[in-house]
């Protein structure tokens, strides 16, 4: 079953992401991340929280990855400004997150239905065979409507910059991502 796996992405290498620079995406004018904030909500800019650093070449190194790829860009003024939080993964890079608490609380929430477990092993159960593939920075793939971009703004020592495609931790992504999903899949 792996061969066939591994002739599949042989035979097919324009279908399959293998970095940041492959992502293709959504069309975004069938499918894009809008953040609707509540009518009261008012804006917030974090603090300016130190980094260790010992790890911010690692920082810079993926924030170039990033505004190369088209996933984030410099931006000079934003009402909303959150903290980036740095986590080291198994293999000693960097993950950026974003600490993005204030924007998800002023969120309105999108109630889009997502597959329980229960649902999932419905689907699966009695199969014989069942395979998964990842999608690679499955988010990513995903815009961020224009006029939100900004909400979506970070600091760093080297910039302040906003996101252009969605990411992991905003509310209301996993709903996005199952509906643009869905759609795909529906053709």
């Amino acid at each position: 079953e792996k061969s066939y796996f591994i002739q599949l992405c042989q035979e097919f290498p324009d279908v399959f992401t293998w970095s940041y620079e492959d992502l293709r995406g959504f069309n975004p004018k069938l499918a894009q991340h809008t953040i609707e904030l509540d009518l009261d909500a008012k804006s917030i800019r974090q603090k300016k929280r130190l980094v260790n650093p010992h790890i911010e070449p690692l920082m810079k190194k993926e924030i170039n990855k990033l505004i190369e790829a088209s996933i984030i860009f410099p931006i000079k003024h934003s009402s909303w400004v959150a903290n980036l939080v740095p986590v080291r993964k198994k293999s000693r890079e960097i993950r950026l997150c974003v600490e993005f608490q204030d924007l998800n609380r002023a969120s309105l929430k999108d109630h889009y239905p997502l597959p329980s477990m229960e649902q999932i092993f419905q689907v699966v159960s009695g199969l014989e065979r069942f395979s998964l593939l990842d999608g690679y920075s499955g988010y990513n793939q995903v815009m961020v409507k224009e006029d939100d971009q900004f909400k979506t703004t970070f600091t760093t020592k080297w910039g302040t910059y906003a996101y252009k495609k969605m990411l992991f931790g905003l509310s209301n992504d996993g709903a996005t991502f199952q509906r643009e999903k869905d759609m795909a899949l529906k053709g």
